[in-house]
C-alpha cells in the first residue's frame, strides 16, 4: 500500500462520541444482564487460569458493567485464589499494526 492510499477516517467517530450516543446499547445491555450472571456461573471451570475478553471499540462505556458482572461472578463462585483476567482487545484504527490491544 502506498502513503496516499493510507485511510484517512475510521470506523469510529473519536472523542467521546460513542459513549455519549449509545443508551440505546446500554438499554439492550441492562436487560441481558442476568443472562450473563447465569452463563458465568454455569462456566465449568478446571485448573487453568479464567480469561474475559471484550472484543469492543476503544469507547467501551457499556462493557465495564458486563465485565464486571462476569469477573464478580466466577470470583464469588471460584473464590479469589481463582485467577480471572478481564481483558478488552480493541481495534482503535484500521492502519493499527496487528489490530488487537490489551488493556
Amino acid at each position: 500500500m502506498t502513503d496516499d492510499a493510507t485511510p484517512t477516517q475510521t470506523a469510529m467517530e473519536g472523542g467521546g462520541f460513542y459513549n455519549k450516543h449509545s443508551s440505546a446499547q446500554a438499554s439492550g445491555i441492562a436487560r441481558m444482564l442476568s443472562l450473563l450472571e447465569t452463563a458465568a456461573n454455569a462456566v465449568v471451570v478446571g485448573d487453568e487460569s479464567l480469561v474475559i475478553a471484550d472484543y469492543g471499540a476503544l469507547q467501551g462505556r457499556n462493557s465495564m458493567v458486563p465485565m464486571r458482572l462476569a469477573i464478580e461472578t466466577l470470583r464469588a463462585k471460584h473464590g479469589l485464589e481463582k485467577p480471572v483476567l478481564g481483558c478488552r482487545l480493541i481495534k482503535s484504527k484500521p492502519q493499527s499494526h496487528g489490530g488487537e490491544f490489551c488493556e
